[in-house]
């Protein structure tokens, strides 16, 4: 407080993508959001967990008293955003997913949504990079690809987890995630970007022949300026 910082908290996101236009799909996209991004920002925000996660997890699911609202709700004057993929999401409301939340307190089974960086025929849902298997996703899905978007066929290069970049509307999107349920306080990219191959074979001239992350930070803050 004397040194006038600020304290907030910093989060990994994925976007999540309808994997059809059904509305089970898009609200199965809506509920994986809720229990990654949700679970621990709606505390912070608006004082309890997900209206998705307190219906479908029930008693299991710790309540918070009142002492608990005061102490966490509004208690970050910041939010930290990582985002590199999005995945799509479908609706997986089965009752043995039911049965398997409520056995394992599995936090999948109990959004009832099966997530995935590739959709029908096995296609992914962008181009793909490094050892890693990440995605480059370059087109209108969202740019936090998110998990943001959550935030996008070449072997390129990225992070260290099965990945999807997404480096248009995803920042977009995100920004309305924030204008709907983060009126307070402000949000912060603290985390973002590609990575290369890694090729020590490669040659330095074909090394810094970088066309694909010129396009993906070009299409990334493009969509950036567009969501202020």
């Amino acid at each position: 407080a004397k040194q006038g910082g600020s304290l907030g908290i910093s989060l990994d996101v994925i976007w999540f993508e309808p994997a059809t236009n059904t509305t089970n799909d898009t609200e199965a996209a809506q509920r994986a959001q809720d229990f990654q991004l949700g679970w621990f920002i709606e505390p912070l925000i608006l004082g309890n967990y997900p209206t998705s996660m307190r219906n479908r997890v029930g008693d299991r699911l710790p309540k918070f008293t009142k002492n608990d609202i005061a102490l966490v709700k509004g208690s970050s004057d910041f939010i930290g955003i990582n985002h590199y993929t999005t995945f799509y999401a479908r609706s997986n409301d089965s009752l043995l997913g039911d049965l398997i939340g409520k056995v394992l307190n599995d936090s999948l089974a109990d959004s009832g949504a099966i997530t995935l960086p590739f959709g029908k025929n096995l296609k992914p849902i962008g181009d793909r990079e490094r050892k890693y298997k990440a995605n480059l996703v370059p087109f209108e899905c969202s740019l936090l690809g998110f998990r943001s978007s959550l935030f996008n066929p070449a072997a390129l290069g990225c992070s260290e987890f099965y990945m999807v970049v997404h480096s248009t509307s995803r920042d977009e999107k995100l920004n309305e995630l924030h204008q709907e349920k983060v009126r307070e306080p402000p949000v912060i990219i603290t985390e973002n970007g590609m990575d290369d191959p890694n090729n020590a074979l490669t040659p330095i001239k074909d090394a810094l022949k970088d066309g694909k992350r010129i396009k993906y930070h070009n299409d990334y803050l493009t969509n950036l300026l567009a969501s202020i």
